[in-house]
């Protein structure tokens, strides 16, 4: 094509195609592994922050499956669709709302029923390190009664380099825990 024919567009086109052309190639004869090396010190630090995050990110979604479990068999119980002596109808209760991501033979639970909310003793399952469940009970009271659920799971971290600051017991799980307490409902 003449000269006179090109439009101004297509007259800067060609010293940019040269100056990108170059540029690469300039840069395609550069083997001297900057790249590598900066990738190979910062690609440690990045994966270890993923880590974290997705480590972190499934322990708080294990504490708020177990929440809404609990608050829904704390519903069952409230409203004397759960009774004394129905154990099994808890437990299944439980696995159907937390089965999905925890698993259910290492749910534990403690189900009593107290005069008054004052007489509600704190929660000491997982103090000093070590979870004791061996004192649990499933006696929910009756009609009208005030009580407390407490279930607890053992969640096992699954990165070693984050369980001396995530974990609460000494086996290196960290513990998940949720508490409700309630007046039950005439029934």
């Amino acid at each position: 094509m003449p000269p006179a024919t090109l439009t101004t567009r297509e007259r800067h086109r060609g010293p940019a195609n040269r100056r990108l052309r170059r540029s690469l190639h300039l840069w395609r004869k550069n083997n001297s592994g900057a790249t590598a090396v900066e990738f190979g010190l910062l690609a440690l630090p990045f994966f270890l922050i993923v880590l974290a995050i997705l480590e972190t990110s499934l322990v708080f979604l294990g504490e708020v499956t177990l929440q809404r479990g609990v608050e829904s068999v704390s519903r069952d119980l409230r409203l004397g669709t759960v009774r004394t002596g129905q154990q099994a109808v808890f437990q299944k209760h439980l696995c159907e709302h937390v089965g999905f991501l925890l698993t259910c033979d290492k749910l534990r639970y403690d189900v009593r029923s107290y005069a008054t909310f004052a007489a509600i003793p704190p929660a000491t399952a997982g103090d000093n390190g070590v979870f004791d469940a061996s004192g649990f009970q499933f006696a929910p009271g009756g009609s009208g009664s005030i009580n407390i659920v407490r279930v607890y799971y053992e969640w096992p971290l699954v990165t070693d380099l984050f369980r001396r600051s995530l974990a609460g017991l000494d086996n290196g799980h960290y513990l998940l825990s949720s508490t409700t307490a309630f007046r039950g409902e005439r029934f």
